[in-house]
């Protein structure tokens, strides 16, 4: 990914986070940028990449949940909340597709 398309993405991630003023902090857009790269590492670890999903599900239903999830929660002091059931439907349905066609 180009640094021109990261900041494409991260712009999308924020309106989604209805943060679009963390775009003029630069350390928590810093922050943001990391947790979409590890969402997207975690997304890929389970078998969902983004090129066997449509671009606009992907970034919609499953990556972008899942960062605003972790940004929501990023000062728990408990062990780390989980994803809400709805998300991780998502997440299930959309490994098991790729299981499916991958094998």
């Amino acid at each position: 990914m180009t640094a021109e398309e990261a900041q494409e993405l991260l712009g999308r991630c924020l309106v989604y986070m209805k943060a679009e003023e963390v775009a003029e902090d630069e350390h928590e857009c810093a922050l943001v940028c990391d947790l979409i790269q590890a969402a997207a590492a975690y997304l890929q670890e389970i078998g969902i990449r983004r090129n066997e999903v449509p671009e606009k599900i992907y970034e919609m239903q499953l990556l972008f949940p899942m960062v605003l999830h972790d940004y929501d929660h990023r000062d728990d002091t408990q062990a780390q909340a989980d994803y809400p059931m709805g998300l991780r439907r998502k997440m299930n349905l959309y490994k098991q597709r790729a299981i499916l066609y991958n094998d």
